[in-house]
C-alpha cells in the first residue's frame, strides 16, 4: 500500500472522529473548522488522483521472466508466439502466476488482461478449460504456469499486453494507478 495513501486514510479518520467529538461536546465551531481542513485536504488529494489518472501511459518494454506484482500476487511473461490465423493472428501468452505471501491465499479475481492495438480495440483471452486461468487462487509460495490464447485481427497493429482491475478497490485511490478511470495497470509492448 502506498504510504501516501495510509497517511492520508489516518489522517482523515482522525479528522473526522475529532469532528464529531468536538460537535458532540459542544464545540461546533472547532469542528467546523477541522472539517473544513478535512474537506481541503480530501479536495486536494481527488483533483491530484484524478490529473495524474488522466495522464497518458507509456507502455513498457515485455522482458521475459520479468515479475510484475500488485501486492503479493506476482506474474511473469515466459514468451509470446505468433501464428497466422484464418481471420488474422493467434497470439500465445505463456506465464507464471505466482504468490510472494507468507500466509494466505491470493489471486487476481477481479483483474483483467486484454491485448490493445493502437485504435483501443481490445482483444481479450480465450476461454480455455484445458488451462488454469491466470486469476487462480495461490497459497503461499505457490506458482502456477498457463497460456492465454488472443485472436486477433490482421490489421491490428502496436500491441499491448494490457492488465487492469474490475470496480473499485481501495488500492483504486493510490495515485498513478488508473483504476477509476478504468485504465491498464500495467502494459507491455508486444507487437
Amino acid at each position: 500500500m502506498s504510504i501516501v495513501l495510509f497517511l492520508a486514510t489516518l489522517i482523515s479518520i482522525m479528522a473526522l472522529t475529532a469532528t464529531v467529538g468536538f460537535r458532540l461536546n459542544k464545540h461546533p465551531q472547532l469542528a467546523g473548522r477541522i472539517f473544513r481542513g478535512w474537506s481541503v485536504g480530501a479536495a486536494v488529494y481527488v483533483t491530484v488522483l484524478g490529473l495524474v489518472a488522466m495522464l497518458p501511459t507509456k507502455a513498457a518494454a515485455l522482458k521475459p521472466g520479468t515479475p510484475y506484482c500488485g501486492d503479493d500476487w506476482c506474474m511473469s511473461i515466459d514468451g509470446v508466439s505468433k501464428t497466422r490465423a484464418e481471420t488474422g493472428f493467434t497470439y500465445q501468452v505463456a506465464l507464471r502466476v505466482f504468490s510472494r505471501a507468507n500466509k494466505g491465499t491470493r489471486s487476481a479475481q477481479e483483474a483483467w488482461m486484454d491485448l490493445i492495438d493502437d485504435r483501443n480495440r481490445r482483444f481479450s483471452p480465450l476461454s480455455d478449460s484445458s488451462l488454469p486461468p491466470f486469476e487462480v487462487e495461490l497459497n503461499p509460495g505457490q506458482s502456477v504456469d498457463t497460456v492465454l490464447t488472443f485472436n486477433v485481427p490482421a490489421d491490428a497493429n502496436n500491441l499491448v499486453l494490457a492488465v487492469g482491475l474490475e470496480g473499485i478497490h481501495y488500492s483504486s485511490f493510490i495515485i498513478g494507478n488508473g483504476d477509476l478511470l478504468g485504465k491498464p495497470r500495467l502494459e507491455l509492448k508486444i507487437g
